[in-house]
């Protein structure tokens, strides 16, 4: 937050006139044509340029509310579910498998949701109680299958088997809440974020379009 000394000043003055002659002999020698980097960088100031010339309006609360009511899967909460599972390995258990899982719900059901999960099944990486979990969490970790086969497992009871990209698992479904569509107030932030979004892509096509 100073001005420059003289040995300071001449140096910044020095690099740029470095730069210009650079640059005009970089031109000179059409080292800018058919370079992918500056194409891009060319490409990409034009769209900036676009930007400033086609400004997004501040949307109304009316627009919110439609875009909301035209797009309620992008706003919809995810479900949540508090589980403990307990997990069984296929190839260890061959062809037992079947009778094993039944015979691991049974103790398990002796005890319900007060069951210590670590202390039964097969050694798992992952943990054995999962605390208001969402739905993308558990598929990510589990697997498609795992998920949505919770969504349809009764709650406070030990099921099984409910397959994994992992195995086979026995699960408790603590507590489980379906995912809900927001109301705008809720989530006015993300529709607006989302609105603006959408609007600067339409006005990039309509001046992609003019060129």
């Amino acid at each position: 937050q100073r001005a420059p000394d003289e040995s300071e000043q001449k140096a910044l003055i020095d690099d740029a006139i470095r730069e210009e002659i650079f640059y005009r002999e970089a031109k000179a020698l059409e080292l800018d044509q058919d370079d992918t980097i500056v194409r891009r960088r060319l490409r990409q100031k034009l769209e900036f340029v676009s930007e400033d010339v086609s400004p997004v309006p501040e949307p109304t609360e009316a627009q919110l509310q439609a875009y909301l009511r035209a797009n309620p899967e992008r706003f919809r909460s995810e479900a949540r579910y508090s589980l403990s599972q307990v997990y069984l390995n296929p190839e260890r258990h061959g062809p037992r498998l079947k009778g094993d899982v039944e015979a691991l719900l049974g103790e398990l059901r002796k005890t319900g949701g007060n069951a210590d999960a670590s202390k039964f099944g097969d050694a798992f990486l992952l943990d054995h109680r999962f605390q208001d979990a969402t739905a993308s969490e558990l598929a990510r970790l589990f697997g498609a299958r795992f998920e949505i086969a919770l969504r349809a497992l009764p709650i406070q009871e030990w099921r099984g088997p409910v397959p994994s990209g992992y195995g086979v698992h026995a699960v408790f479904v603590e507590k489980r809440e379906d995912g809900r569509s927001p109301t705008l107030q809720q989530v006015r932030d993300e529709v607006r974020r989302e609105w603006v979004h959408d609007q600067r892509q339409q006005a990039d096509e309509r001046f992609y379009a003019d060129l």
